[in-house]
Protein backbone atom coordinates (compact mmCIF):
# COMPACT_ATOMS: atom_id res chain seq x y z
CA UNK A 1 0.00 0.00 0.00
CA UNK A 2 1.21 3.33 -1.14
CA UNK A 3 1.95 5.87 1.75
CA UNK A 4 -0.47 9.01 2.18
CA UNK A 5 -0.04 11.17 0.30
CA UNK A 6 1.25 14.56 1.76
CA UNK A 7 -0.33 17.68 1.41
CA UNK A 8 0.74 19.92 -0.79
CA UNK A 9 2.53 23.37 0.55
CA UNK A 10 2.06 26.81 -0.84
CA UNK A 11 5.80 27.31 -1.27
CA UNK A 12 4.78 24.63 -3.75
CA UNK A 13 2.25 25.94 -5.70
CA UNK A 14 4.04 29.02 -5.77
CA UNK A 15 7.16 27.09 -7.23
CA UNK A 16 5.28 25.03 -9.98
CA UNK A 17 3.01 28.31 -11.00
CA UNK A 18 6.80 30.45 -11.18
CA UNK A 19 5.59 33.23 -8.95
CA UNK A 20 6.39 34.32 -5.74
CA UNK A 21 4.50 33.07 -2.39
CA UNK A 22 3.18 36.49 -1.73
CA UNK A 23 1.39 36.23 -5.14
CA UNK A 24 0.42 32.90 -4.82
CA UNK A 25 -1.07 33.61 -1.70
CA UNK A 26 -3.13 36.68 -2.94
CA UNK A 27 -4.40 34.19 -5.80
CA UNK A 28 -5.91 31.92 -3.09
CA UNK A 29 -6.94 35.01 -0.86
CA UNK A 30 -9.25 36.45 -4.23
CA UNK A 31 -6.92 39.39 -3.47
CA UNK A 32 -6.65 42.64 -5.70
CA UNK A 33 -3.83 43.55 -7.70
CA UNK A 34 -2.87 40.44 -9.43
CA UNK A 35 -2.36 39.87 -13.30
CA UNK A 36 -4.82 37.53 -15.12
CA UNK A 37 -1.89 35.54 -16.52
CA UNK A 38 -0.59 35.13 -12.67
CA UNK A 39 -4.18 34.52 -11.34
CA UNK A 40 -4.44 31.65 -14.06
CA UNK A 41 -1.13 30.30 -13.30
CA UNK A 42 -1.89 30.27 -9.89
CA UNK A 43 -4.89 28.55 -10.25
CA UNK A 44 -3.61 25.93 -12.71
CA UNK A 45 -1.06 24.88 -9.96
CA UNK A 46 -3.42 24.35 -7.01
CA UNK A 47 -5.62 21.58 -9.25
CA UNK A 48 -2.75 20.27 -10.23
CA UNK A 49 -0.88 19.65 -6.87
CA UNK A 50 -4.72 19.29 -5.29
CA UNK A 51 -3.83 21.88 -2.95
CA UNK A 52 -5.66 22.53 0.06
CA UNK A 53 -5.15 26.25 2.20
CA UNK A 54 -4.81 26.06 5.54
CA UNK A 55 -7.12 27.13 7.33
CA UNK A 56 -5.65 28.02 10.36
CA UNK A 57 -2.60 30.11 8.38
CA UNK A 58 -5.76 31.48 6.18
CA UNK A 59 -6.82 33.10 9.06
CA UNK A 60 -3.70 34.63 10.04
CA UNK A 61 -3.02 36.16 6.73
CA UNK A 62 -6.67 37.51 6.47
CA UNK A 63 -7.69 38.13 10.15
CA UNK A 64 -10.81 35.94 8.76
CA UNK A 65 -11.83 32.26 10.24
CA UNK A 66 -14.07 31.36 7.08
CA UNK A 67 -17.11 30.49 9.64
CA UNK A 68 -20.15 32.51 11.03
CA UNK A 69 -22.21 30.76 14.23
CA UNK A 70 -25.83 29.47 14.53
CA UNK A 71 -26.65 30.57 18.18
CA UNK A 72 -29.49 29.55 20.03
CA UNK A 73 -30.42 30.48 24.00
CA UNK A 74 -31.76 26.49 24.19
CA UNK A 75 -31.24 23.02 24.12
CA UNK A 76 -34.42 21.36 23.87
CA UNK A 77 -34.20 18.58 21.67
CA UNK A 78 -37.59 18.89 19.93
CA UNK A 79 -35.73 22.15 18.85
CA UNK A 80 -34.57 19.80 15.62
CA UNK A 81 -38.06 18.24 14.95
CA UNK A 82 -39.43 21.94 14.46
CA UNK A 83 -39.94 22.26 10.75
CA UNK A 84 -39.36 25.98 11.29
CA UNK A 85 -35.69 25.36 12.36
CA UNK A 86 -34.96 22.89 9.83
CA UNK A 87 -35.73 24.56 6.98
CA UNK A 88 -33.81 27.88 8.41
CA UNK A 89 -30.76 25.43 9.16
CA UNK A 90 -31.49 24.09 4.99
CA UNK A 91 -31.66 27.92 4.38
CA UNK A 92 -28.20 28.93 5.56
CA UNK A 93 -26.54 26.12 4.39
CA UNK A 94 -28.16 26.79 1.05
CA UNK A 95 -26.87 30.06 0.91
CA UNK A 96 -23.77 29.16 2.07
CA UNK A 97 -22.68 26.88 -0.45
CA UNK A 98 -22.37 30.22 -2.45
CA UNK A 99 -19.42 31.23 -0.52
CA UNK A 100 -16.29 29.70 1.05
CA UNK A 101 -18.05 29.90 4.40
CA UNK A 102 -19.48 27.42 6.88
CA UNK A 103 -21.82 27.20 9.58
CA UNK A 104 -21.33 26.48 13.39
CA UNK A 105 -23.86 25.68 15.51
CA UNK A 106 -23.72 26.76 19.55
CA UNK A 107 -26.96 25.59 21.78
CA UNK A 108 -26.05 28.24 24.78
CA UNK A 109 -28.65 27.67 26.96
CA UNK A 110 -26.68 26.13 30.24
CA UNK A 111 -23.97 28.49 32.47
CA UNK A 112 -21.42 26.33 30.47
CA UNK A 113 -22.26 27.10 26.79
CA UNK A 114 -22.86 30.82 27.31
CA UNK A 115 -19.26 30.82 28.47
CA UNK A 116 -17.95 28.96 25.73
CA UNK A 117 -20.10 31.20 23.63
CA UNK A 118 -18.76 34.36 24.82
CA UNK A 119 -15.51 32.95 24.56
CA UNK A 120 -15.58 32.60 21.16
CA UNK A 121 -16.99 36.16 20.49
CA UNK A 122 -13.63 37.49 23.11
CA UNK A 123 -10.86 35.33 20.65
CA UNK A 124 -13.14 36.48 17.16
CA UNK A 125 -13.67 33.04 16.70
CA UNK A 126 -16.23 33.66 14.04
CA UNK A 127 -16.85 36.22 11.63
CA UNK A 128 -20.48 36.49 12.06
CA UNK A 129 -23.62 35.59 13.74
CA UNK A 130 -26.63 34.57 13.61
CA UNK A 131 -28.90 34.63 17.05
CA UNK A 132 -32.51 32.59 16.63
CA UNK A 133 -35.32 32.19 18.96
CA UNK A 134 -35.04 35.06 20.91
CA UNK A 135 -36.71 36.25 24.07
CA UNK A 136 -36.80 39.42 25.78
CA UNK A 137 -34.29 38.18 28.19
CA UNK A 138 -32.03 36.60 25.83
CA UNK A 139 -28.59 36.53 27.50
CA UNK A 140 -26.88 36.04 24.23
CA UNK A 141 -28.08 39.47 22.85
CA UNK A 142 -26.03 41.64 24.90
CA UNK A 143 -23.01 39.14 25.03
CA UNK A 144 -23.10 40.09 21.06
CA UNK A 145 -23.77 43.64 21.45
CA UNK A 146 -20.48 43.80 23.54
CA UNK A 147 -18.12 41.70 21.27
CA UNK A 148 -18.92 44.05 17.98
CA UNK A 149 -19.01 41.20 15.73
CA UNK A 150 -21.34 41.36 12.60
CA UNK A 151 -24.73 40.17 13.66
CA UNK A 152 -27.96 39.23 12.15
CA UNK A 153 -31.08 38.18 14.61
CA UNK A 154 -33.51 35.90 12.97
CA UNK A 155 -36.80 36.67 14.19
CA UNK A 156 -37.03 40.70 15.62
CA UNK A 157 -35.71 40.99 19.45
CA UNK A 158 -38.31 41.71 21.56
CA UNK A 159 -36.37 45.31 23.23
CA UNK A 160 -33.99 47.15 21.29
CA UNK A 161 -33.50 47.87 17.58
CA UNK A 162 -30.72 45.91 15.89
CA UNK A 163 -29.02 47.06 12.62
CA UNK A 164 -29.81 43.83 10.48
CA UNK A 165 -32.78 41.37 11.27
CA UNK A 166 -35.01 39.10 9.09
CA UNK A 167 -38.94 38.79 10.21
CA UNK A 168 -41.90 39.11 8.71
CA UNK A 169 -45.23 41.20 9.47
CA UNK A 170 -46.47 39.25 12.48
CA UNK A 171 -48.85 41.51 13.60
CA UNK A 172 -50.23 42.60 9.91
CA UNK A 173 -50.46 38.49 9.47
CA UNK A 174 -52.53 38.19 12.82
CA UNK A 175 -54.85 41.43 11.67
CA UNK A 176 -55.18 39.55 8.09
CA UNK A 177 -56.22 36.56 9.74
CA UNK A 178 -58.67 38.27 12.49
CA UNK A 179 -60.38 40.42 9.40
CA UNK A 180 -60.44 37.27 7.49
CA UNK A 181 -62.91 35.33 10.32
CA UNK A 182 -64.87 38.93 11.14
CA UNK A 183 -65.60 38.78 7.06
CA UNK A 184 -66.91 35.70 7.63
CA UNK A 185 -69.47 36.77 10.00
CA UNK A 186 -67.94 35.60 13.95
CA UNK A 187 -67.74 37.34 16.30
CA UNK A 188 -66.32 35.39 19.09
CA UNK A 189 -62.80 34.92 18.22
CA UNK A 190 -60.35 33.83 20.38
CA UNK A 191 -56.31 33.48 19.89
CA UNK A 192 -53.19 31.01 20.95
CA UNK A 193 -50.68 33.29 20.72
CA UNK A 194 -46.72 32.54 21.57
CA UNK A 195 -44.65 33.55 24.11
CA UNK A 196 -45.23 37.04 25.48
CA UNK A 197 -41.47 37.86 25.97
CA UNK A 198 -41.05 37.07 22.31
CA UNK A 199 -41.53 39.76 19.83
CA UNK A 200 -43.30 37.06 17.33
CA UNK A 201 -46.11 36.07 20.01
CA UNK A 202 -46.47 39.93 21.58
CA UNK A 203 -47.09 41.09 18.04
CA UNK A 204 -49.18 39.03 17.13
CA UNK A 205 -51.15 39.20 19.80
CA UNK A 206 -51.68 43.10 19.06
CA UNK A 207 -52.80 42.25 15.17
CA UNK A 208 -55.23 40.24 16.79
CA UNK A 209 -56.79 43.06 18.73
CA UNK A 210 -55.97 45.70 16.41
CA UNK A 211 -58.75 43.69 14.07
CA UNK A 212 -61.27 43.29 16.89
CA UNK A 213 -60.66 46.73 17.78
CA UNK A 214 -61.69 48.30 14.71
CA UNK A 215 -64.87 46.28 14.10
CA UNK A 216 -65.76 47.05 17.84
CA UNK A 217 -65.28 43.35 19.07
CA UNK A 218 -63.74 41.86 22.40
CA UNK A 219 -61.22 39.35 22.55
CA UNK A 220 -63.31 35.75 23.50
CA UNK A 221 -60.39 33.98 24.91
CA UNK A 222 -56.42 34.55 24.50
CA UNK A 223 -54.29 31.06 25.47
CA UNK A 224 -50.72 31.21 25.26
CA UNK A 225 -48.29 28.06 23.46
CA UNK A 226 -44.52 27.95 22.80
CA UNK A 227 -45.68 26.99 18.91
CA UNK A 228 -45.22 23.28 20.06
CA UNK A 229 -48.11 20.99 19.09
CA UNK A 230 -48.49 20.03 22.17
CA UNK A 231 -49.03 23.22 23.61
CA UNK A 232 -51.17 24.56 21.13
CA UNK A 233 -53.03 21.19 21.40
CA UNK A 234 -53.15 22.12 25.28
CA UNK A 235 -54.14 25.62 24.67
CA UNK A 236 -57.05 24.47 22.40
CA UNK A 237 -58.56 22.21 25.11
CA UNK A 238 -58.66 25.02 27.59
CA UNK A 239 -59.93 27.36 24.95
CA UNK A 240 -62.66 24.48 25.05
CA UNK A 241 -63.92 24.31 28.60
CA UNK A 242 -63.75 27.75 29.08
CA UNK A 243 -66.15 28.36 26.24
CA UNK A 244 -67.54 24.72 23.97
CA UNK A 245 -68.86 27.21 21.04
CA UNK A 246 -65.41 28.95 20.77
CA UNK A 247 -65.44 25.83 18.31
CA UNK A 248 -67.81 27.38 15.97
CA UNK A 249 -65.64 30.57 15.76
CA UNK A 250 -62.44 28.72 14.96
CA UNK A 251 -63.35 26.14 12.73
CA UNK A 252 -67.11 26.29 11.38
CA UNK A 253 -67.94 28.03 8.33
Amino acid sequence: MDPPRRPATLAEVAELAGVSVTVASRVINNAPYVSRVKRETVEAAIRQLRYVPNRTARALATQQTGAVLLAIAGDDPALFADPYFAQVLVGVSDALEETSLHVMLSLASSGRGQARFKNLLATRGVDGIMLMALRGDDPLIGLVEQAGIPTVYGGRPLTGDPRWFVDVDNRGGARSATEHLIGLGRTRIAIIAGPPDTDVGATRERGFRDALLTSGLAPLGVEVGDFTESSGAAAMDRLLASDPEVALALFIR
